[in-house]
């Protein structure tokens, strides 16, 4: 067996692994859209969606070592191209996974706003102007943390341009 032989097929194997991964982390990134699912299904689908990232990413890196290793002219480079498909797939679930995060988080934030809400609604009819002021109080506590996560996603990803930026600069 040549060594191009080998080097095709250790290629094949990663990619076969990274392409399975990917299929799974597309399902969990689905999940946890769903609005089928209850919350915490979609939290959970959230957290393994996250560790497949770590894992496509890790198996992409060796898969792109194997294409980069390949001696053979013409096999490398469909093997480049195959693995910068992969990571394009990659990056559009990494941001599929990240406005998930950001739809469950607002959702649940929703939700609590809501139960918060209600109990305030409750003590207001009883007429109790201290309730009132706490209702009043508790509302503007809301949303001052909703801007504070605005701007925080905003941060996140003006970060994360500029990190891709650096990343491009540096290839």
């Amino acid at each position: 067996m040549t060594e191009a032989t080998t080097s095709s097929r250790i290629f094949q194997h990663y990619q076969k692994e990274v392409e399975s991964l990917i299929s799974e982390l597309r399902a969990q990134v689905d999940q946890a859209y769903s609005s089928l699912v209850s919350l915490d299904e979609r939290k959970t689908s959230l957290k393994n969606a996250e560790r497949l990232l770590d894992e496509v990413s890790q198996g992409l890196h060796s898969l792109e070592l194997e294409a980069y290793s390949e001696t053979v002219e013409p096999q490398r480079r469909n093997d480049v191209q195959r693995v910068s498909s992969l990571k394009k797939q990659l990056e559009s679930l990494r941001k599929d996974w990240k406005d998930a995060k950001i739809i469950l988080s607002e959702e649940r934030d929703k939700l609590e706003r809501n139960d918060l809400l209600k109990e305030v609604e409750q003590d207001l009819e009883s007429g109790s102007l201290e309730q009132r002021q706490k209702f009043v109080s508790v509302s503007g506590k809301l949303e001052k943390g909703k801007e504070v996560l605005h701007d925080s996603r905003k941060t996140l990803e003006e970060t994360e341009q500029v990190t891709r930026g650096i990343l491009e600069d540096l290839r």
